[in-house]
């Protein structure tokens, strides 16, 4: 199986990494305590899923993905930014 993910620049390991989603939903568990509770649970799944938000982690060491950060760090250590 394998895993989706984007390429990011992280600001821990100060390189590009690969950025992987870090809040994955489970839904077979949600499934089944659903089942065990004769479907309220479902509701409170509904909620959760319906809230959800992608949030990108690094592989490599595990810290949350923040673009704007990111991208000026880079361009600070980089020379990278808009020429006038």
């Amino acid at each position: 199986m394998a895993i989706a993910g984007q390429g990011g620049y992280c600001i821990t390991c100060d390189r590009q990494t690969m950025h992987v989603d870090g809040s994955k939903v489970n839904h077979i568990l949600h499934f089944l305590i659903g089942f065990l509770t004769c479907a309220t649970w479902w509701i409170v799944w509904l909620v959760i899923v319906i809230a959800h938000t992608e949030r990108m982690i690094c592989s490599q060491c595990g810290t949350e993905y923040r673009h704007r950060e990111a991208m000026a760090l880079w361009q600070d250590r980089h020379g990278g930014g808009a020429q006038s």
